[in-house]
C-alpha cells in the first residue's frame, strides 16, 4: 500500500507514475502530479486483471496519448473514494480516466474539473470496449473535450453483455470475451446488450465538447 505519498515529473512510455499488471494496489492521501506518457497512462496505467483502490487522493496536471490521468484495461478495476481529478490533458481520449477491454471503474464523491481529450472524446472520461461503470455523487466542472465528443462523460456505442447470456448462446471460449463487449451480434438478441453505466447523484456544470457537452 502507499500512503502519503508523492508521484511528481516522472515520464515514461506507458504508466509514468506506476504501472500494474497482474498486481494490487491500494494507494490514500498522496499526488500523481506532472507525469507524461508518451502513449497511455500517464498517473497510472493497470494491465492483467489488476486492481486499485485509491482514497482521497490527488491526480493533477498529468499527460498522456490517452488516459492522462488513469487507463484502465484488461479486465482491471478501478476503485476510487474522494478522488480529485484536475487539469489533466489527454491528446486523444480521456482527459483524466480511459476504461477499455472490459475493464470496470467505481467511484463515489469525486471531483473531475478542468481536464481536457484534445483531439478525441470524454474530457473527463471515456468508456469503451465492453467496460462498465459506476460513478455516484461526483462533481464534473469545466471539462472539455475540444474536437470531440462528451466534455463530461463519453460513452461508446458498443455496451456489454453477460458472459453467461454469451455462453449460453454456445459462443467459443475464445470468443466469450468479444461477445460480453458487445462486438458480436451475428444470431444475438440485441435486448440482451447492457449498457453498463450507472450514474447517479452527479453535477454537470461548465463542461464543452464539439458534441454532447455533459455525456
Amino acid at each position: 500500500s502507499v500512503t502519503r505519498s508523492t508521484f511528481k515529473n516522472n515520464d515514461a512510455l506507458e504508466g509514468a507514475a506506476i504501472l500494474l499488471e497482474f498486481s494490487h494496489l491500494k494507494i490514500e492521501a498522496s499526488n500523481i502530479l506532472a507525469n507524461v506518457a508518451d502513449e497511455i497512462g500517464g498517473g497510472m496505467v493497470l494491465f492483467g486483471a489488476s486492481t486499485v483502490i485509491s482514497h482521497h487522493t490527488t491526480f493533477s496536471k498529468n499527460k498522456a496519448l490517452s488516459g492522462a490521468a488513469i487507463f484502465c484495461d484488461d479486465s482491471s478495476t478501478t476503485n476510487l473514494n474522494g478522488a480529485v481529478f484536475l487539469r489533466n490533458e489527454a491528446n486523444v481520449n480521456g482527459g483524466a480516466i480511459v476504461l477499455a477491454s472490459y475493464s470496470t471503474l467505481v467511484s463515489d464523491n469525486s471531483h473531475f474539473e478542468h481536464n481536457r481529450a484534445v483531439l478525441g472524446h470524454g474530457g473527463a472520461i471515456y468508456r469503451s470496449d465492453g467496460a462498465s461503470m459506476n460513478v455516484s455523487d461526483s462533481i464534473f466542472l469545466s471539462n472539455s473535450a475540444i474536437n470531440g465528443n462528451g466534455g463530461g462523460i463519453y460513452m461508446s456505442y458498443q455496451g456489454c453483455r453477460l458472459l453467461k447470456y454469451c455462453s449460453e448462446k454456445g459462443i467459443e471460449r475464445r470468443g466469450l470475451k468479444s461477445c460480453a463487449a458487445g462486438k458480436n451480434t451475428e444470431n444475438l438478441d440485441s435486448a440482451s446488450i447492457l449498457q453498463c453505466s450507472h450514474l447517479e447523484d452527479l453535477s454537470f456544470t461548465n463542461n464543452t465538447a464539439y458534441a454532447g457537452p455533459s455525456g
